[in-house]
């Protein structure tokens, strides 16, 4: 590039940088404020009693022996609820928020081919972009303390974890000791069911083709790592609570090929019907990949990232297998890393374009950085309404929390009114029932000493 070049460049370079970071800063805002006035729910009740009565190593118990194998999340999650009490877990929430942050910025690392300029334009993007695109599920998968726990710990080591395979199967960087990838990879695989699938579908896909081309250390490390996922998953599958939890539902560990098949449908259209925004973001940005390459001048041919692109799509897109075990217990927020892995093909494919068409890379930031800005100031309108409401709400609890610590209602039946007005979709607010012998009720009593506690029957629907 002649110095000439670079100068003229550099007032749009500088523009589109600040431009992405300012984007990144609005959208970031936008999730903290309202992760400030979050309030617990549900299972947080539950798991706070459970760390009250056991501790965290009877907690842990409980989950491998009634629950789940999740060793790893499950750690982190009663230790969180150790140390942290119920009115003060929207300081977890927030925790969480710039784990999301950090999510967003491995997302760029992995999409950003090395050595390109524009990786501050594409932080902003990706983190307007998942703003934007995953709204529906937010709140169930990153405000929620217990739901954020459970999701963002594994595709934080899950990204980790395709970047490190990625540079492993290219050898394009040194790696680090075989040891500490199979701690990683062992995380990986117990920390929850989902992200196996993913992490096989990539590494298969890439080594494969390359597996005679591979030295023999880089054979041995390919192992130990996919050693390290399968004794994790394998950690993972075989706790008793894993078979105690499936017959709770109806339908569980059904192995009938059209059964299957037909449930497998649902949960892929659930999946992508709830994040419609993500998948139609990560479609504009494939096909608008395709029209870069085929336009663009002269046939000198390149290497791609196809492969890639392919490993994500199909890892994704078996992300929802280990829920054919028991498909009544399917929720939208299991379709997370289905809709991720899709945005991230997607934007590999198109930052991959836009790099090798302006190498220069102003062009390209500047479409990113643009794009990052509008999104970002959408998704921030869209939290400003929903802050308003998880504000009024919080303040409810509040005043709820300091009813039922009254020590004159120990050991009581206690009614009390219904939290108003009704929760955002960026809010997973599930409140106690008119009905005491439900297990959010009971979990709620437990908590705060009760006898029972249960909405006023007469309370007007919301």
């Amino acid at each position: 590039m002649t110095p000439a070049r670079a100068t003229g460049n550099f007032p749009l370079s500088a523009l589109a940088a600040g431009t992405g970071i300012g984007a990144a800063l609005i959208a970031a805002a936008a999730l903290v404020l309202f992760a400030s006035v979050s309030w617990p729910s549900a299972d947080d009740f539950c798991n706070t009693v459970l760390v009250r009565n056991g501790g965290v190593s009877g907690a842990m118990r409980w989950l491998y022996t009634q629950w789940s194998g999740r060793v790893l999340t499950g750690a982190v999650l009663y230790s969180t609820f150790a140390a942290v009490d119920i009115p003060a877990l929207h300081v977890v929430s927030i925790v969480l928020t710039a784990l999301f942050l950090l999510c967003a910025w491995r997302i760029a690392v992995f999409v950003m081919p090395q050595g390109a300029a524009t990786r501050r334009e594409l932080v902003g993007f990706v983190l307007a972009a998942l703003c934007i695109g995953l709204y529906p599920i937010l709140g169930q998968t990153v405000f929620w303390p217990t739901g954020g726990i459970v999701y963002l710990v594994p595709l934080l080591i899950l990204l980790h974890w395709l970047e490190g395979m990625r540079h492993l199967v290219h050898g394009d960087a040194p790696f680090a000791p075989n040891v500490y990838w199979f701690a990683v990879s062992l995380a990986l695989g117990n920390s929850i069911e989902l992200v196996v699938p993913i992490g096989l579908a990539y590494a298969f896909t890439l080594a494969w083709p390359r597996w005679t081309g591979m030295s023999r250390a880089q054979r041995k490390a390919l192992i130990l790592r996919l050693a390290g996922l399968t004794m994790g998953a394998a950690i993972l599958v075989t706790a008793p609570g894993n078979f105690l939890r499936g017959e709770a539902t109806p339908g569980s560990f059904d192995l009938s090929p059209a059964l299957l098949v037909r449930e497998y449908a649902r949960l892929v259209a659930a999946s992508l019907g709830t994040c419609t925004v993500m998948v139609e973001i990560a479609i504009a940005l494939a096909v608008f990949a395709v029209l870069l390459r085929i336009t663009q001048s002269g046939h000198t041919r390149r290497a791609t990232r196809h492969d890639e692109a392919i490993a994500l799509v199909l890892g994704g897109f078996a992300s929802l297998i280990p829920v054919l075990a028991a498909p009544a217990q399917f929720s939208p927020r299991n379709g997370l890393y289905l809709v991720i892995c899709t945005f991230m093909a997607g934007s590999v494919m198109l930052v991959q374009e836009l790099v090798a068409r302006d190498r220069g890379g102003a062009t390209g930031g500047a479409t990113l950085a643009v794009a990052a800005l509008v999104a970002s100031f959408v998704g921030a309108h869209r939290f400003a309404a929903d802050y308003e409401l998880a504000r009024l709400r919080r303040d409810q609890h509040i005043a709820r929390d300091a009813f039922l610590r009254d020590p004159s209602h120990h050991g009581q039946e206690v009614v009390v009114r219904p939290i108003r007005p009704y929760p955002p979709p960026t809010l997973h607010a599930i409140d106690i029932t008119p009905d005491n012998l439900q297990i959010v009720n009971q979990c709620v009593a437990r908590y705060y000493d009760l006898a029972a506690v249960e909405l006023a029957r007469d309370a007007p629907a919301p």
